[in-house]
């Protein structure tokens, strides 16, 4: 994560995936959605707020990251702002602000049967990053820019076809903006890198 954002230069373009296990680190009284790193039995886990501090706060202003979280257990993004798809409008978070220009998709979810949680640890692929996939390749037909609220919404649609799925796509950012309008079509005017992050672990 850190290798990522160092020695960020304007315009540059990052794209970090993680698809595994997560879980909920205790801190003091209350408890913070955590990655499972592979080494994690040995060095711990690695809290979302850990990876923000890492990987985001370093990134200089007009560099760019887009971050895709799929996690077997719901992990809520750590970002500044947190897009409320029912009320259409931004929520404020708690994190440290940043210049740079962040955007993240992770699973969420309100409830989650017990037995959701397991076909979710025993799944083959994460649920999100086959939503996503679909939705990009379903989108990417009509051969147009696409903006965020299509792809939460296409994204939406394949998870709900998911057998035994509970989630739903959430949209995090650093900055706000309006995801009806936004559209991807930026190119990477510096350098490009690219973090999967796929470990294989098991309970």
């Amino acid at each position: 994560m850190c290798w990522l954002s160092h020695n960020c230069a304007p315009g540059d373009v990052f794209f970090f995936h993680f698809s595994g296990h997560s879980a909920l680190q205790p801190v003091g009284d209350s408890f913070l959605d955590a990655f499972c790193p592979i080494d994690f039995a040995e060095a711990g886990f690695l809290s979302m707020r850990d990876a923000y501090e890492a990987m985001v706060l370093p990134l200089c202003q007009k560099a760019r990251l887009t971050m895709l979280v799929d996690c077997c257990v719901p992990c809520g993004l750590e970002l500044p702002y947190l897009w409320d798809s029912s009320a259409g409008r931004w929520a404020d978070g708690e994190l440290a602000k940043t210049g740079a220009d962040v955007v993240g998709l992770a699973g969420s979810v309100e409830e989650m049967t017990q037995e959701q949680l397991a076909q979710a640890r025993n799944a083959e692929r994460g649920p999100v990053t086959s939503a996503f996939l679909r939705a990009m390749q379903e989108l990417a037909q009509r051969r147009k820019p696409v903006s965020y609220a299509e792809l939460l919404r296409e994204s939406g649609r394949f998870l709900q076809g998911t057998e035994g799925s509970a989630f739903q796509l959430q949209l995090g950012a650093s900055l706000l903006f309006d995801p009806s309008a936004r559209r991807e079509a930026q190119r990477a005017v510096g350098s490009t890198r690219i973090l999967w992050v796929v470990p294989r672990v098991s309970f």
